[in-house]
């Protein structure tokens, strides 16, 4: 409907605007051209109903079509999310047998791989300690020159 009004409305003034205009062109006469308009006007409002109308049943049709569409779509997906919750579900018992077979070989693989771990900690040891008795020098003079710059930038401040 509203499609129909919006449409008889338009169709009505563009056809009255012009038909007057073109009258009044003719014969310089305001009455003449507002009669022409007023004729012209209301044949262009029938026919922009029509227009109007026409464009809402197809707009209705469209409207339609889209719908169908989506609910085909929507119930695809509502059928796949069931399909994978399903698998998920039946996985679930499979999974939670293979991670309690997994576990006694898991916790052999950590205490037969203990040793060696604490054996490779205690020969770094000394290499770290070594390293970082070797860094401590450098440090302490990039904090010293750290601290200059900041007591510089301070004075500057004040």
């Amino acid at each position: 409907m509203r499609k129909m009004i919006k449409w008889a409305f338009l169709a009505a003034i563009a056809g009255a605007g012009y038909a007057g205009y073109r009258k009044y062109q003719e014969n310089q006469d305001v009455d003449a051209a507002a009669k022409e308009a007023a004729k012209v006007g209301a044949g262009a409002a029938g026919a922009g109903a029509a227009f109007g109308l026409l464009l809402a049943a197809k707009g209705k049709r469209k409207a339609r079509k889209r719908a169908k569409k989506l609910a085909k779509g929507s119930a695809k997906v509502a059928g796949v999310i069931h399909a994978m919750s399903s698998a998920a579900d039946a996985a679930r018992p499979r999974l939670e047998q293979a991670r309690d077979a997994a576990r006694p070989k898991v916790e052999h693989a950590m205490e037969a791989a203990r040793p060696k771990f604490e054996h490779a900690m205690e020969a770094a040891r000394p290499k770290f300690e070594h390293a970082v008795d070797a860094a401590k020098p450098a440090v302490g003079r990039a904090a010293a020159k750290v601290e200059k710059a900041a007591a510089k930038t301070r004075a500057r401040a004040a």
